[in-house]
């Protein structure tokens, strides 16, 4: 809760209570006066609410649209800053931070931050567990230690059942991801692999994650011999990336694809 929203409603609620008072008092005008001044109040509180939203969401696009992560980060800090949370909440914003700070481990290693968790991590709830999990899986893709990353997305995938109803339709999309970039770096199931990745694109997604899309279907392009269109998938990746990780494993297989 945002702390002004918190005294808001604290204002609201004694202007209420005190007009009730005066009305059972016999002082109804004076009652009904206070009675209108807490729905003023209440009509602030929800115009200041809507704003909120819409500068969170303002701030969401700056990682999911304009993949600048560091900036993300800092305006999505100060923004929580301004909340009332409790120690669950923070645990819980300390994780997305951290998974949100594997899109550019290139530039800011993660692995001290994800060691510093490994004691804590049995006293961690279903969702926390996952997202700590998560963050390790991409950590693993990223060192290219595939046999970990699937270890971690077992674990993910046996969490599931656990997890709270209202966030599991976006939990699933993330297993499901993650399956599918498996396929794809263990060369597995990659005729199916290719066609949902193809239809993912054709749905509105995020930038991030249509970011995410290509690279893959690059990797799968690469690996089928197929140059020209890897190619052009790597060269959509490094030019509408911004300063994430794929940026730099798409030059990679650029410089590589240049030479063939």
């Amino acid at each position: 809760m945002v702390k002004r929203n918190f005294w808001l409603r604290m204002v609201i609620m004694l202007l209420a209570l005190t007009g009730m008072i005066n009305i059972l008092f016999n002082q109804t005008e004076v009652g009904l006066i206070i009675i209108f001044l807490s729905l003023v109040v209440l009509w602030i509180n929800v115009m200041l609410n809507a704003k909120d939203k819409k500068k969170y969401q303002q701030i969401a696009m700056l990682f999911l649209e304009k993949l600048d992560v560091e900036a993300y980060i800092e305006e999505y800090t100060k923004f929580r800053a301004n909340l009332y949370t409790n120690d669950f909440e923070k645990s819980i914003d300390e994780l997305s931070i951290l998974l949100c700070k594997t899109t550019i481990s290139h530039k800011y290693p993660i692995y001290d931050e994800l060691m510093a968790k490994v004691e804590v991590e049995k006293e961690y709830s279903s969702v926390e567990k996952f997202l700590y999990y998560q963050a390790w899986f991409e950590y693993y893709l990223d060192q290219r230690n595939i046999g970990k990353a699937e270890y971690m997305q077992y674990q993910m995938e046996r969490l599931y059942p656990r997890l709270p109803v209202q966030i599991k339709k976006y939990i699933s999309k993330e297993i499901s991801v993650n399956r599918l970039t498996l396929n794809v770096y263990l060369k597995e199931h990659i005729p199916q692999t290719e066609m949902i990745l193809s239809r993912l694109l054709q749905q509105k997604i995020s930038k991030l994650s249509f970011i995410q899309t290509m690279y893959l279907l690059g990797i799968i392009s690469y690996n089928q011999k197929d140059y020209l269109t890897a190619n052009y998938r790597f060269s959509y990746v490094y030019n509408n990336s911004n300063d994430t990780k794929w940026k730099e494993a798409a030059k990679a297989y650029l410089d590589v694809l240049e030479t063939i």
